[in-house]
């Protein structure tokens, strides 16, 4: 069975398809000591519990994605964690769900990856990012270049304690967005 937390630590240039047509492959590095492996996940997927920008139910977000060939998946829904534990049923044990949120700030959005419990939106970039890593997740900055989207307009202030940030994103309409 594929682990998250206990074992997911990686330097990462992320893309984003909502609609599962475009991904990369990302080197997980184990730290328990086992055999580093290569997965294709999607880091950034919206369900139909993100009603401004997902329309799939998680059952078939993660049957489609195993059919494009998949490794798993992150349901990074907004402001919500609702769809994670039916995605999880609706994945068998070689498909790897990862439980996140993409939690909107003041000044923005973030992605909490790995998290356990849903974090309560609307509160400064700083506290979130508090919030995500006190559980043990990893910070991740959405689509922060793009104009027509909430990404974290202060990235700057807020690189060093993010873990990754979205380096292209198949749903920016401009080129200079990415």
């Amino acid at each position: 069975m594929i682990q998250s937390n206990d074992w997911f630590r990686s330097v990462m240039s992320l893309t984003n398809a909502d609609t599962l047509s475009e991904h990369r492959e990302y080197r997980l590095t184990r730290t328990d000591g086992g055999e580093d492996q290569h997965l294709r996940i999607d880091l950034q997927t919206h369900t139909s519990y993100s009603q401004s920008c997902g329309w799939m139910s998680p059952e078939t977000l993660v049957r489609r994605a195993k059919k494009i060939g998949l490794d798993g998946v992150a349901i990074t829904d907004h402001n919500t964690m609702a769809a994670v534990d039916t995605a999880r049923r609706a994945a068998n044990s070689d498909f790897l769900v990862i439980p996140a949120e993409e939690v909107d700030t003041p000044e923005g959005q973030l992605i909490g990856l790995f998290i356990n419990e849903q974090i309560e939106p609307w509160q400064s970039p700083l506290r979130v990012i508090d919030e995500i890593k006190n559980q043990g997740g990893l910070v991740l900055a959405p689509h922060p270049f793009d104009a027509m989207r909430k990404g974290l307009n202060t990235i700057n202030e807020y690189i060093p304690e993010l873990d990754a940030v979205e380096a292209r994103n198949s749903r920016c309409i401009r080129a200079a967005y990415n």
